[in-house]
């Protein structure tokens, strides 16, 4: 992570902190059973944001099948309201609009130059927070908003893009180290032929457990015997391959869960099948 890096994210970035790996900049409150992610600070354009998913109001936000925990924008602010308790800032990042909601605390407003508004009329901001929805309508409950520069917000947009294809394809080789072997399936050598022929016939047979399991029950059992990572699948990506009622699958996933046939990981929203 450069200086600059350092300068806008409080001493190292998403990667540096070991993104769902390890803890890092600010939390969650009330949070309970969450992963690591929701301690990370990840850089994401407002796009990505509004990409984001929930199993439901109280689940992490997803994107792209990593949870999503403290967030860092920059944009240009294009208006300004002040009210009592708080200062919302419309900003766009050549990508998108959103509102960023900064809670006035009048103990440390003074202090901290909150709801400087003028100021930061048609400038670029940093803006760090987490991501919430109040109806329909999604925001950046933000917990720090300060100017930023231009240089600021292209380094920020390149971290972006770094972190969306390192988590996607896995970091690049280091000098002198062999590429990464491609996933099942991506590529032309002879194991990973072979693995994507033999899927199926081992997800065939590990079906056979849920014979007397719903249809409903058994299409969530193929999906997460098809599933590799060592956490478990969040429920999100679960409902969103399955498909339907989000009540029915949360009642599936119970009913799976209590007959022994999956169980929790990381948390309650992380789910592995039992072989």
């Amino acid at each position: 992570m450069s200086q600059m890096g350092e300068t806008y994210y409080g001493g190292g970035g998403y990667l540096s902190q070991g993104g769902n790996q390890s803890p890092g900049f600010g939390g969650s409150p009330g949070g309970k059973n969450r992963s690591d992610a929701s301690h990370a600070l990840r850089p994401l354009t407002i796009n990505q944001i509004k990409q984001a998913s929930q199993a439901h109001s109280d689940a992490e936000w997803v994107l792209d099948g990593h949870e999503i925990g403290q967030i860092v924008l920059i944009g240009t602010v294009m208006a300004v309201k002040r009210q009592t308790t708080n200062v919302s800032y419309s900003i766009a990042d050549g990508t998108s609009k959103i509102e960023a909601r900064q809670w006035i605390d009048s103990s440390m407003a003074e202090a901290e130059g909150v709801g400087n508004d003028d100021a930061l009329m048609h400038q670029y901001v940093c803006v760090h927070g987490s991501l919430k929805m109040f109806g329909s309508q999604r925001y950046i409950n933000a917990t720090n908003v300060r100017k930023a520069t231009p240089y600021q917000f292209y380094h920020w947009l390149l971290e972006t893009m770094v972190i969306k294809l390192t988590l996607e394809r896995g970091p690049p080789p280091r000098p002198g180290q062999a590429p990464q072997s491609r996933p099942p399936g991506i590529g032309g050598n002879a194991s990973s032929a072979y693995a994507a022929q033999s899927a199926p016939q081992q997800t065939q047979s590990g079906m056979v457990q849920f014979a007397k399991c719903s249809p409903l029950q058994k299409k969530i059992a193929h999906y997460l015997l098809n599933q590799s990572s060592d956490d478990g699948t969040h429920v999100s990506l679960i409902a969103q391959h399955v498909g339907g009622d989000p009540m029915e699958i949360s009642a599936a996933l119970e009913g799976l869960l209590e007959d022994g046939h999956v169980y929790t990981t990381v948390d309650d929203e992380h789910f592995l099948i039992s072989r």
